[in-house]
C-alpha cells in the first residue's frame, strides 16, 4: 500500500528524514515512535503528499504520492494554521 525508498528530507543542511526505507501492508496498525525531532511529523507529510522528499520516493499503491493519492490518504496535524 505504501512504500518509501530511501526517502529523504533535508531542510538546508539539516536532515529532518535521512534515507528512509519501508513498505507499510494494508491490514496492520504502524506506530512511529521517536524522540521530538526524530522525523516522524516530516515522513508522514511527505507520505500524505503535503511535502516533497529531497530524494528518495514514496509510493501509494504504486503511484508517487502526489495530487491522487490525497484522495486516499489524510494527515491531520495538531497545529491547525498549518492549513
Amino acid at each position: 500500500m505504501l512504500k518509501c525508498e530511501n526517502l529523504t528530507r533535508s531542510f538546508g543542511a539539516r536532515k529532518a528524514v535521512d534515507q528512509v526505507t519501508m513498505t507499510l501492508e494494508p491490514g496492520h496498525v504502524y506506530a512511529l515512535l521517536g524522540p521530538n525531532g526524530s522525523g516522524k511529523t516530516t515522513w508522514m507529510k511527505m507520505a500524505a503528499g503535503l511535502i516533497k522528499p529531497t530524494s528518495g520516493v514514496a509510493l501509494f499503491n504504486g503511484q508517487t504520492v502526489g495530487v491522487e493519492s490525497r484522495k486516499y490518504v489524510a494527515y491531520m496535524s495538531n497545529e491547525p494554521y498549518f492549513y
